[in-house]
């Protein structure tokens, strides 16, 4: 069995700090050993999308809510 070596990105992705900075340093040393693949797809489809009615409706519950507050916020 041949072991593929791949790493899942979001290439729009522009994160900052400590964080992503020791993991673009870490990265750096075997960018080039590794395939890059695209997860944005997925990880949309997978995470990001709303799986039931119910879900749909706190969310747009928490959204409304949310938005509200930072109205009150800039008042």
């Amino acid at each position: 069995m041949r072991l593929q070596k791949k790493v899942g990105t979001i290439p729009k992705d522009n994160s900052a700090g400590p964080f992503a900075d020791e993991w673009r340093a870490a990265f750096g040393e075997v960018s080039k050993d590794v395939e890059e693949v695209d997860i944005s797809p997925a990880l949309s489809s997978a995470a990001l999308s709303v799986k039931d009615e119910n879900e749909l409706v706190r969310f747009l519950e928490n959204d409304g809510s949310s938005f509200v507050e930072l109205i009150q916020l800039s008042d």
